[in-house]
């Protein structure tokens, strides 16, 4: 068996991809289930706190259906798209 290195798209790729535009992203949950989410960066207007801690392993974004913020773990994106730009896992 051949062991192959994965790449995980970092978050300044991404931020740098899809800057403050909506995006979908998809992603394995904790739970196991897969879940698609039209997400966006830097969203400031109508919300009360943003004081969160920066994580290394985990993406803040704000899902635009829920109208929340989320934390998506970057080990579990699935795949990312924003216009002309898609990225996928193991691409």
């Amino acid at each position: 068996m051949e062991n192959k290195t994965v790449e995980i798209i970092s978050e300044e790729q991404l931020r740098e991809k899809v800057g403050s535009k909506i995006f979908h992203i998809t992603f394995l949950k904790l739970d196991g289930s897969i879940r698609k989410m039209v997400a966006r960066f830097e969203v400031k207007k109508g919300v009360l706190f943003t004081d969160r801690k920066k994580s290394e392993t985990a993406l803040t974004v704000y899902d635009m259906q829920k109208r929340a913020f989320r934390s998506i773990r970057r080990d579990k994106i699935i795949s990312v798209s924003c216009g002309e730009f898609k990225w996928e896992l193991g691409e």
